[in-house]
C-alpha cells in the first residue's frame, strides 16, 4: 500500500498487522524531524491498527479501518506540506540535496 500514490480506501487496507508496523516506524521517523501532526496521525494508525482508539480504548475493527483511511489522507497531506516547507527551507540556505 502506498500512500503517496493513490488515496486510500478500506479495501486497500487489508494487512493490519503491517499497516499498525508502518504507522509506528513513521511515528518515530515524523518525531525526528519534528512534524508533529504526522507523529500524532501515525500514533492514531498505530492504534486503531491495533483495535484501540485514541485514548486505548478496544473499538471494533470496521470503524477503525475507516478511521485509518481518514488519517492515511490526513498523514499524505501532512507529509506533502512538510516535505514542501524542508525544500523551502533547505532552498533558501542554498543546500543542495
Amino acid at each position: 500500500m502506498s500512500v503517496r500514490n493513490s488515496p486510500p480506501t478500506v479495501s486497500s487496507v487489508k494487512d493490519l498487522r503491517n499497516v499498525g508496523n508502518l504507522g509506528y516506524m513513521l511515528k518515530g521517523q515524523s518525531a525526528s524531524f519534528g512534524v508533529e501532526r504526522v507523529q500524532t496521525f501515525c500514533e492514531h494508525i498505530h492504534n486503531y491498527a491495533r483495535g484501540m482508539d485514541a485514548n486505548g480504548k478496544p473499538v471494533n475493527m470496521e470503524p477503525a479501518l475507516h478511521h485509518i483511511v481518514a488519517l492515511l489522507s490526513r498523514v499524505k497531506y501532512e507529509l506533502s506540506e512538510a516535505e514542501s516547507y524542508l525544500m523551502s527551507w533547505y532552498k533558501k540556505r542554498k543546500v543542495v540535496l
